[in-house]
């Protein structure tokens, strides 16, 4: 039986990290933290200011999709203004955090935004890798082009957009991504709560650790042995310990 850490309360948790969040923005202050065991959460506010620049940043973010994206990618993805996708068989999407006991840590409410939070926590649900042309239809992604214009298209996109007046395009996102019920901020400090807790308590690191027994040649078991996952035959998720 593998024993859990207890999970901190709600209240404790967002304080810890707010915590790292200041000290970290201190000078000097990340070099005296990576020596604390309050490293380990040195990536979340490192994470959500990559995404908070992106998402406040005057130029346009363009995602060109020629391969498998999930996890952490496809969180990032969702975060730039515009996705390209290759329409090929290779190109897949999967968000397989719901199949070894984890949240979302910066994307969820953004995919909630562009497909609706109903087909959001599907998609998780299922933890199945989704087509291309699903993608494209459930509004993941903009536009599909032929792999050997994925580059190309992307970069006239970006050139074209380059000509939009880069104050406009920073208060328009604005528009988009702050004027919500809650900040960017909030959100994601939200969001990436959730996901240190899960981490630090639960079936989650055993799960994990399943996880990344699997891996074959260093390619995700998620591409090359899905379907147990999916079925959930590997790891129990539901009680306090994970089987072998």
């Amino acid at each position: 039986m593998c024993g859990v850490g207890r999970p901190l309360s709600d209240q404790a948790l967002p304080n810890l990290l707010r915590a790292v969040d200041v000290v970290g923005a201190v000078p000097g202050g990340e070099r005296a933290l990576e020596r604390t065991p309050l490293s380990q959460f040195l990536s979340v506010p490192r994470f959500n200011q990559v995404v908070l620049r992106v998402m406040r940043s005057p130029a346009v973010y363009i995602a060109a999709i020629g391969g498998p994206c999930g996890g952490g990618g496809l969180e990032m993805s969702v975060c730039f203004d515009v996705r390209l996708a290759a329409d090929d068989e290779s190109v897949g999407f999967i968000l397989p955090e719901l199949l070894i006991g984890l949240t979302t840590t910066v994307g969820g409410q953004r995919l909630a935004q562009l497909i609706g939070p109903a087909r959001a926590l599907e998609m998780m649900l299922e933890g199945r890798m989704y087509s291309p042309q699903e993608a494209h239809q459930m509004g993941l992604v903009n536009r599909l082009v032929p792999p050997d214009e994925l580059i190309d298209e992307a970069k006239e996109l970006g050139a074209r957009y380059a000509r939009r007046n880069r104050d406009t395009i920073a208060a328009q996102k604005k528009v988009f991504n702050e004027n919500l019920v809650l900040s960017p901020a909030e959100s994601l400090q939200r969001e990436s709560t959730a996901n240190v807790a899960t981490i630090l308590s639960g079936p989650a690191p055993q799960a994990l650790q399943k996880w990344l027994n699997t891996q074959r040649n260093g390619e995700s078991v998620f591409l090359t042995d899905l379907a147990p996952w999916i079925q959930g035959e590997l790891v129990q998720l539901n009680t306090e310990e994970v089987h072998p």
